[in-house]
């Protein structure tokens, strides 16, 4: 049950592209991201902090008392700075009619030598869910860090999460390890 699963794939990269759009398979719809403001980051942080305790308390990694609190703490941790806290990139995923449709969140940093990116959040809102634009974000954010020469993506999905794991796999991601949870009990020794 406490399975995750860690995610990299290799982007590649080849300098032409100069668009923050993709357009998703489905109804030839494009989807953008928009740098999310600081006005918007405060809902989001309440939204998506929700979200995140949600998913650690069903994975059993956290109690369902203070899951709330903690995942605030780690999320302001994270972000002192909000939206302009250096190396963090959050946005807006808006289809092709301007209309906020989902969130991503994801930082930059130095590994090994090389530039690499690791998705925190990626959400969409579930009015929006099968349209194609969780791709659609995703390979925005590709031609976005490419054009900054980043082309090693990482992020964690819970073991649970079936439909983003499989999404994952179909844009290429592949499993580089997992973690794995076990709640020992006196009953158990």
């Amino acid at each position: 049950m406490g399975d995750c699963y860690c995610w990299v794939v290799q982007v590649p990269g080849n300098g032409h592209l100069r668009y923050s759009r993709a357009s998703p398979v489905q109804d030839n719809k494009m989807t953008t991201l928009v740098a999310m403001t600081p006005h918007e980051f405060d809902a989001y942080l309440q939204y998506s902090a929700m979200g995140y305790a949600e998913d650690n308390v069903r994975s059993g990694r956290w109690p369902e008392q203070g899951a709330m609190e903690r995942a605030l703490a780690d999320m302001r941790n994270s972000l002192p700075q909000g939206v302009h806290t250096p190396d963090q990139h959050l946005f807006n995923i808006t289809d092709d009619s301007g209309s906020v449709v989902g969130h991503l969140w994801y930082a930059t940093f130095d590994q090994c030598g090389h530039r690499s990116a690791f998705i925190y959040d990626i959400e969409i809102l579930p009015e929006h869910r099968q349209q194609g634009h969780a791709t659609g974000a995703i390979k925005a954010m590709r031609e976005q860090l490419a054009e900054s020469g980043i082309h090693d993506i990482q992020l964690h999905v819970f073991a649970f999460n079936e439909g983003a794991i499989a999404l994952y796999r179909k844009l290429g991601f592949t499993v580089s390890g997992f973690n794995m949870f076990l709640r020992d009990s006196p009953a158990a020794q």
